[in-house]
């Protein structure tokens, strides 16, 4: 790859990076922190529908992790939401 290509590449990787960490902040985490959490147990919805509601599947053992997870990065992307509280709560009901 030349010099060029690499610089045009760096480009294209930063925009779609762009991209993506403003779907994140604008419309993930807003859309999974008020639709994807069960408001019965406070532990997260495997799926939602394209409306944004969450569908009665059962749930893996790896939902509670990748989410607390997701939501522990939250604040380092410039989401402003209560990261921190969807954190504990999820990582509490997991070890239930």
């Amino acid at each position: 790859m030349t010099g060029g290509n690499r610089s045009a590449a760096k480009k294209t990787l930063a925009a779609l990076r762009t991209r993506l960490v403003a779907w994140l902040v604008d419309d993930a985490y807003p859309l999974w922190s008020h639709n994807g959490i069960d408001p019965r147990n406070g532990g997260f919805e495997e799926t939602l529908d394209q409306r944004g509601a969450a569908l009665l599947h059962p749930r893996r053992a790896r939902l509670h992790p990748r989410q607390v997870y997701a939501f522990a990065q939250a604040p380092k992307f410039g989401w402003r939401g209560d990261a921190a509280g969807i954190v504990r709560r999820g990582w509490r009901v997991f070890r239930r």
